[in-house]
């Protein structure tokens, strides 16, 4: 599955820190995983996966890499306060 949802749970009881940025790291990761069980289960339901996602989508290439800087600067800020 995701090691990293279970590592971050883990963290979060491990430091004793439930605060608004290692739960929203959590909440992250629980969407993330949400978001890809939808989207299987459109694929695999025989929807066409150009409906579902379509292939002309521009997304911004800031937006690829986002989740390498959101991730770390909110554990960093879990883990401060």
């Amino acid at each position: 599955m995701q090691p990293s949802f279970f590592y971050a749970i883990f963290l979060s009881m491990y430091l004793n820190n439930f605060s608004f940025w290692m739960s929203s790291i959590v909440v992250m990761k629980f969407l993330d995983i949400y978001t890809k069980l939808y989207l299987f289960k459109k694929i695999d339901s025989g929807e066409n996966i150009d409906e579902i996602i379509p292939v002309d989508m521009k997304i911004k290439s800031y937006y690829l890499f986002f989740n390498v800087i959101l991730y770390p600067l909110a554990f960093v800020f879990a883990t401060l306060s």
